[in-house]
């Protein structure tokens, strides 16, 4: 059987080759009207005419012989190819259908017989001609095809014959250009109409612009089409693997087939069909349509499973695992998926089926088993994140038992910090159950260095009376916690503190919660305020010096109308008040001590030699001031005699403030001990 079928493989490519070939044979034909050929030297005196601008012509082997070259037609005229055959004209008369341009001749066919195709052979010269050729048959129809183009002897390609040589007519001398000259064949295919009668002339009208045309014979293939029919039949239920075949002999190829099949398809089999009657037509070079059907039937047989395949039958729960089938062109997994390949994750024990239709529409079917068995439950705890390297060492807990735990500076399960050092540590705790399912948990620690901190208290030397000193000036990094005497937030306060020495300690902990400190030491001094005074704090521009008096002795004196050595001189300050300073100094502490004096220009003013009393401004509008060496009291009369105002008066200055009463002369009598000074007031009006 095996041999069989090879045997049918055999012929049927052996048609199908021959079916694409048709048999042109000789047609005897006449009327050739110059002899282009040279079979004798010289080839003046055996030919007509050149057939070429050039005085060429071309010759025979047996002209080339007699100067001892090899090249040129064959001297039987007989020309062929794998499926044509031509007899040119005996050299000795004329040979070829010679046309210049818009000239017009025919070849006679001896004897008018049916053909379904004709073939000429020739060529041009002077460049690619053009023609119009006109079959014409015994019934005087005709069968035209326009625009025909023959190349240049010289210029063309698939030639039927080439590298043959020519000869000069005048010189007798041969020329053998390389592969060239050519001769060329060109095809008529005669519709169906046409082919049932008789061909009785070729008629060649030469429309080149400039090519010479040289015909020198015609071939025709007269072979009857023969059509065999074969189909292969379907072999499974609703299947597709169907076929047809159409083996076409003799006719005129091309041909063009076209089935009826959903959809249409194209050429002499018909492929991949279901169960059916298929029609096709077959369209040759002629246009002649030949139709027929054919039935493709069905011869079922047993469809072979689905292979399916796995990377493994068993999984741990979790974990994945590939199958795949082959054999099919689709895929219907019981799981919903179309892939032919598919990753799943199986939760318990499952079987995955699938079917799935081939390439002939054959369905087939198939499954694999997975087998899922648990994963344990695998834990590591009891390792803080994150660790400063003066942490307490600790011991790791993992869960369940008889698991391997990995890590770097583990002794056992207990790890160390400051044996560890500073580090990222990452410990993995791996369990492998009896089913051989794994399971492992990770833990991950930083061991972090202590921050470093500093406290470099290093300001002036302080007094108790020095401005509040910012700690986060003298520390680093910024943003610990200061403690300490005097100190309040970040703030160390010398007059809080008091005199003496201190230690100021800074504790800094940083993102890790890791924690250092500094501790530095301060100094506080202090110095009392120095006594100062002055006799009297009014005077006028023109009173005497006076000096001030001040304890300890050896400080500095400043202010307005105030010699180094203390003595205030009024007329040198100046009309106004003044601040009188003295200050001492001891190591790192100052201290001073201020008095306020004024100084008037005195008008109006009336003095007591014994009771120094001033008063001003007068006239005034019930506003003035009495400046007193000692106390006394004030007695105010309008000039009616009555009191208008009672005041003690204080050593110093005072104010008296009486702006309501109406304006006129008033009387004001000042008591100081033993002593009484009058003096008038004129209180203008407001």
């Amino acid at each position: 059987m095996k041999n069989l079928i090879l045997s049918i493989v055999f012929i049927v490519t052996i048609v199908t080759k021959t079916q694409a070939q048709a048999l042109y044979a000789p047609i005897t034909t006449t009327n050739y009207n110059i002899d282009g050929v040279a079979e004798t030297s010289p080839s003046s005196l055996t030919t007509s005419s050149a057939i070429d601008g050039s005085n060429f012509v071309m010759h025979s082997m047996a002209y080339a012989a007699l100067y001892s070259m090899s090249v040129g037609l064959p001297n039987s005229g007989l020309i062929s190819s794998t499926t044509k055959t031509f007899q040119l004209q005996p050299y000795n008369q004329n040979n070829i259908l010679y046309l210049l341009v818009s000239q017009v001749d025919s070849l006679v066919i001896v004897t008018p017989a049916p053909y379904n195709a004709i073939s000429i052979i020739g060529m041009a010269t002077e460049g690619v001609g053009t023609m119009n050729v006109t079959l014409r048959f015994t019934d005087n129809s005709t069968q035209v095809f326009n625009n025909i183009s023959l190349p240049d002897w010289f210029t063309g390609t698939a030639n039927i014959l080439n590298g043959f040589g020519r000869t000069s007519r005048t010189t007798g001398v041969i020329s053998t250009p390389a592969s060239a000259p050519n001769l060329y064949t060109s095809d008529y295919n005669l519709t169906c109409t046409n082919r049932i009668k008789n061909l009785k002339s070729i008629k060649f009208n030469n429309v080149s612009t400039n090519g010479r045309i040289c015909i020198m014979g015609a071939s025709g293939a007269s072979n009857a089409m023969v059509i065999t029919n074969t189909f292969n039949p379907v072999t499974c239920q609703g299947g597709t693997n169907g076929s047809a075949t159409v083996v076409t002999t003799g006719g005129t190829p091309p041909f063009t087939y076209t089935w009826s099949s959903t959809p249409a398809q194209f050429g002499n089999v018909l492929n991949n069909v279901p169960i059916g009657v298929y029609t096709y037509s077959l369209l040759d070079a002629g246009s002649c349509l030949t139709t027929n059907t054919i039935a493709v039937s069905a011869s079922i047989t047993t469809q072979p499973s689905i292979f399916v395949s796995s990377n493994g039958t068993a999984v741990c729960l979790g974990n994945t695992v590939a199958i795949a089938a082959s054999g099919v062109n689709t895929y219907s997994w019981s799981n919903g998926s179309n892939s032919q390949l598919q990753i799943v994750t199986p939760s318990v024990n499952t079987v995955y089926n699938i079917i799935g239709y081939s390439a002939a529409n054959c369905l087939l079917s198939g499954s694999i088993s997975i087998s899922v068995f648990p994963v344990p439950t695998v834990a590591i705890s009891s390792v803080p994140p994150q660790l400063c390297i003066n942490s307490n060492s600790f011991t790791i807990i993992t869960t369940p038992n008889g698991g391997t735990l990995t890590g770097n500076n583990l002794v056992l399960a207990g790890f160390s910090p400051s044996l560890a050092g500073i580090g990222t540590y990452t410990f993995n705790y791996i369990f492998t159950s009896t089913d051989n399912c794994s399971a492992s948990s990770n833990a991950t620690t930083v061991v972090n260095a202590l921050p470093g901190v500093s406290l470099n208290l290093n300001p002036p030397p302080l007094c108790n009376t020095s401005p509040n000193l910012n700690l986060t000036n003298f520390a680093q990094p910024t943003g610990g916690v200061f403690s300490g005497t005097g100190v309040s937030n970040s703030i160390f306060s010398p007059s809080v503190a008091g005199a003496g020495n201190f230690v100021i300690q800074y504790i800094y902990t940083d993102a890790n919660n890791c924690s250092s400190s500094a501790t530095s030491a301060i100094g506080v001094n202090t110095l009392a305020a120095p006594g100062f005074s002055i006799a009297k704090s009014f005077f006028c521009a023109n009173s005497s010096n006076i000096f001030v008096t001040s304890s300890p002795s050896n400080g500095t004196y400043s202010g307005s109308g105030l010699s180094a050595a203390g003595l205030f001189n009024p007329a040198t300050a100046g009309v106004g008040s003044h601040i009188l300073s003295y200050s001492i100094s001891s190591g790192p502490c100052s201290s001073y001590s201020n008095l306020t004096v004024t100084v008037s220009t005195c008008a109006g003013i009336t003095e007591n030699t014994l009771l120094k009393v001033a008063l001003w401004p007068n006239p005034n509008a019930g506003l003035f001031n009495i400046e007193m060496e000692r106390t006394g009291n004030l007695i105010l009369y309008n000039n009616l005699g009555d009191v208008i105002l009672r005041q003690d008066l204080n050593e110093g200055l005072n104010q008296i403030n009486k702006h309501e009463i109406a304006y006129g002369l008033y009387f004001a009598v000042i008591h100081s001990g033993d002593q009484i000074i009058k003096k008038e007031i004129v209180i203008r009006e407001q």
